[in-house]
């Protein structure tokens, strides 16, 4: 028996969207009509899209091919660094001896099975979505979430700590920002900041208001 049509008008495959079906061949396949991200036509087979083997219109794989050619990221050695970021996300998880478990693997954070399984596809991720070598940092949206392509983002490394779950936010005058936030857009440390509030016992709006003033002994 033939399996039940599945119209896949709409549908998204990596970067190609399915705008129609076309006729099909005399070989009896069914083609359809695809929009690349970049804005290119194509019209791979059916088997090809639900397949995985057809994810762009050939725009992805030279990007591919280019990162590896620049970075050194080869099937053979594998050790590039966006490599590197994939196995340390695993190591995170599913490591006890990893330095970060008990902030990870232990509160039972996970990386989603085709990642965990896949460095492929998870670089096939991470260059259609924005990685950067040396200005990005993988970023989960829910820290409190898993590793997931739902669920993750690159960001810079300040945006990424700004991020964190044990970030101390304050609210003054109805805006919301980090203690480190307030310490940088007021140009002091956040340790002077955190001793304004958690050690002097200052109002936020003295901690934040008050300037630097020069000491012999240092800096208030």
């Amino acid at each position: 028996m033939r399996g039940k049509f599945v119209d896949l008008t709409g549908k998204q495959f990596g970067r190609l969207t399915v705008l129609e079906r076309v006729k099909k061949s005399a070989s009896n396949k069914t083609y359809w009509k695809c929009q690349c991200r970049c804005g290119k036509i194509v019209f791979p087979e059916t088997s090809q899209l639900n397949g995985g083997r057809c994810k762009s219109c050939g725009c992805l794989r030279e990007e591919m091919k280019k990162h590896r050619i620049t970075h050194g990221d080869t099937r053979v050695g594998r050790h590039g660094k966006l490599y590197n970021v994939w196995s340390s996300m695993k190591g995170r998880c599913y490591t006890p001896t990893n330095t970060s478990y008990n902030r990870y693997g232990a509160l039972g954070i996970k990386v989603c099975e085709e990642w965990k399984g896949s460095y492929e596809i998870f670089k096939e991720w991470a260059l259609a979505n924005g990685y950067q070598e040396g200005m990005s940092t993988l970023d989960r949206i829910d820290s409190k979430g898993d590793y997931t392509p739902s669920n993750c983002r690159w960001v810079t490394t300040l945006a990424q700590a700004n991020n964190k779950k044990n970030n101390v936010f304050l609210t003054y005058k109805g805006v919301a920002k980090t203690l480190s936030m307030w310490a940088r857009e007021l140009g002091l440390s956040p340790a002077t900041l955190r001793a304004r509030l958690f050690i002097h016992c200052w109002s936020l709006s003295q901690a934040l208001e008050t300037p630097l003033k020069k000491r012999k002994g240092g800096t208030a």
